[in-house]
């Protein structure tokens, strides 16, 4: 067996108690030397542990993770107000964390949300929209209501 193999298999039980305390406390302010203590190791190990295991540095991982829960909140509970998904998430501001989510998908949370209400077959409408809309749907119905009448 090859030495990195071996480092691997060793370390493999450190990783996943980081994943599972990550997984406990990322609604928590929580800090990388925080999971070390937690995992009975050094910080810089840890760290190193996350770069050679998983490819990612422990800061992404637990951006991924409350990236994750985020669109998760934002798909499936749309009464939570974005604001209130921040604060469940730890962000110490709704500014960093609509920053933070845009510069993860590429959108805002509001507009996420949007297009997932969108794809769930709720229909949104912006304002411009809705004069046009309502107009076409009462000259539907009217056409209807006369076909009726006659």
């Amino acid at each position: 067996m090859e030495k990195d193999e071996t480092i691997t298999q060793d370390t493999m039980p450190v990783i996943k108690m980081a994943k599972e305390y990550i997984t406990q406390h990322f609604c928590e302010s929580i800090s990388l030397s925080e999971v070390a203590d937690y995992c009975n190791v050094n910080s810089s190990y840890l760290s190193n542990l996350f770069h050679k295991q998983l490819g990612i540095s422990y800061s992404k991982y637990l951006m991924q993770i409350r990236m994750e829960r985020a669109a998760a909140y934002l798909k499936d509970s749309p009464e939570i107000k974005i604001y209130e998904i921040g604060e469940k998430l730890g962000f110490v501001s709704t500014k960093h964390f609509i920053s933070v989510f845009k510069k993860y998908y590429g959108i805002s949370p509001t507009t996420y949300q949007r297009e997932q209400r969108g794809s769930q077959g709720v229909m949104t409408l912006t304002n411009n929209q809705i004069k046009p809309y309502i107009i076409e749907k009462m000259s539907c119905i009217h056409k209807i209501f006369l076909q009726y009448k006659t």
